[in-house]
């Protein structure tokens, strides 16, 4: 009798050492035991960074006004505008004013040059024309008459003395007649050419002084030159380090404003070097803010810098690569703008049918993982090959199958 007891004592002890290890006999009335099965679905696994929101294409916005001037009108800052719209005016008063005056000096510096171009030069050439032509009439009559006068002088009807006025009165015709062309001559040639140039370089200068009175105007309303939101730069002002207010004064060549185009939006990363391999190019990447964590976009990987770097305030021994996301889709969302932190969650593994256990029924002993697997009314352990994982889940590789039952802690 005594050796049957020692059998069943045994057994008994062996349940009790099971219960111990295993936790699977209940006391009655106890909690159920906390289980989950290996399932089979899709599985990704997401490599998280911060970065940095930024606008691929950023247009500097700055006065090109000749000399400072004063805003007397700004658009709000955050503002989504289009090309063309109005970004601030400048006050331009005194330059309407001046503009009245400098319209009369160019109207009347054109009427002087049309005046001399079109009626006074064409007049005193053709009044010269006319003299040589009368020149030419007289020496042709005191050349003749000299010609005629020379037989007389054989039959004593004409004296020597009055040939020689004669020949006087017709060298006199010949000179006055090659002053008067010589005369044209230089007048076409060089007075009439200077009088015209110095009448067109007055109106030339009337018009750009005209010119840039107008340009000044137009200057003074700075319109957008693409779409974009509106963001102000910090200046020194009057100062004090602000932006911009209605009644500062700005100067050529200053930027004051930037606008970023919304529909070109691309996210700055670091990423270290020991994770560079769950960066792909191409990948696709979901990006939150961190001020407004309700705001999902979604992007993916353009670019992977080809050199490592270690960013400004990092350790000399930290090693980073640069990564730009690119967004999918303009973003309509007045709240988002470029600078803001945002979370990058980057896709580094895609599997779309993978054996699954979860991340809480997995424990480790020395670097090597275990389950404990339920059977019906038993327990296993069991040590199952893993691969990769995620925040919820391991990917098994071989141990396990979809379908079985593992308890949870």
């Amino acid at each position: 009798m005594k050796n049957r007891r020692l059998p069943l004592a045994f057994a008994a002890l062996t349940i009790l050492l099971l219960v111990a290890l295993f936790g699977w006999v209940l006391k009655p009335g106890g909690p159920p035991l906390a289980v989950a099965k290996v399932t089979q679905e899709e599985f990704a696994v997401w490599a998280e960074y911060e970065g940095r929101l930024e606008a691929e294409r950023l247009v500097m916005i700055m006065s090109r006004f000749r000399g400072s001037a004063t805003v007397i009108d700004l658009a709000p800052e955050g503002e989504r505008v289009k090309q063309g719209d109005v970004l601030v005016r400048l006050d331009a008063s005194q330059l309407e004013r001046e503009v009245h005056k400098l319209e009369g000096s160019e109207t009347t510096a054109r009427s002087e040059y049309e005046s001399l171009k079109n009626a006074v030069n064409p007049l005193e050439i053709r009044d010269l024309e006319m003299k040589i032509l009368e020149s030419r009439a007289v020496l042709q009559a005191e050349s003749e008459y000299l010609e005629a006068s020379l037989p007389m002088v054989t039959e004593g009807l004409v004296s020597e003395k009055e040939i020689a006025q004669q020949k006087l009165k017709v060298d006199q015709a010949r000179t006055q007649l090659e002053n008067l062309e010589w005369k044209l001559e230089l007048t076409r040639t060089h007075l009439h050419p200077a009088a015209l140039n110095k009448t067109r370089a007055k109106l030339a200068e009337a018009e750009q002084d005209l010119q840039f009175a107008r340009e000044q105007i137009e200057n003074s309303v700075i319109r957008a030159p693409s779409d974009g939101n509106i963001v102000y730069k910090s200046l020194y002002v009057s100062g004090e380090y602000r932006t911009l207010r209605v009644g500062d004064t700005v100067f050529p060549n200053q930027p004051f404003m930037a606008l970023p185009n919304m529909n070109e939006l691309t996210v700055s990363a670091e990423v270290p070097e020991a994770e560079l391999g769950r960066v792909l190019q191409g990948r696709n990447a979901t990006i939150r803010l961190v001020a407004f964590p309700e705001i999902r976009l979604e992007g993916w990987v353009s670019s992977v810098g080809s050199i490592a770097q270690t960013p400004p305030g990092q350790p000399a021994w930290q090693r980073f690569f640069h990564v730009i996301v690119r967004l999918k889709a303009p973003v309509d969302d007045p709240r988002v703008r470029p600078g803001m932190t945002v979370t990058v969650q980057i896709l580094s593994y895609f599997k779309p049918q993978a054996t699954l256990v979860p991340r809480a029924a997995v424990s480790w002993e020395e670097d090597r993982p275990w389950v404990r697997v339920k059977s019906g009314s038993s327990i296993e352990r069991k040590s199952p090959r893993l691969g990769k994982s995620n925040d919820r889940s391991y990917e098994v590789i071989d141990g396990l199958k979809p379908g079985d039952v593992v308890i949870l802690p």
